[in-house]
């Protein structure tokens, strides 16, 4: 539910979205946490949403499972 919550929210379910702050995909990946996170095309929709589930994995854990944390400026 949360990441297709996220996928709503950031890209309107549009793979090639590109956002005015230059996130890219489904999950709205800067090009910088898409390099990070091995994600070498954040327009295809596997390796998007693999990268950024493992994103949000993360910053849960960071976070301690508080998905109410400013997490989202991580993106």
């Amino acid at each position: 539910m949360l990441v297709a919550a996220v996928v709503t929210s950031e890209s309107a379910c549009n793979p090639s979205t590109i956002t005015t702050t230059g996130a890219m995909g489904l999950v709205a990946l800067q090009p910088t946490t898409a390099n990070l996170l091995g994600v070498g095309d954040p327009f295809d929709p596997r390796q998007n949403v693999d990268g950024g589930t493992r994103l949000l994995r993360d910053l849960l854990a960071e976070f301690d499972g508080d998905a109410d944390s400013r997490a989202d400026s991580r993106f």
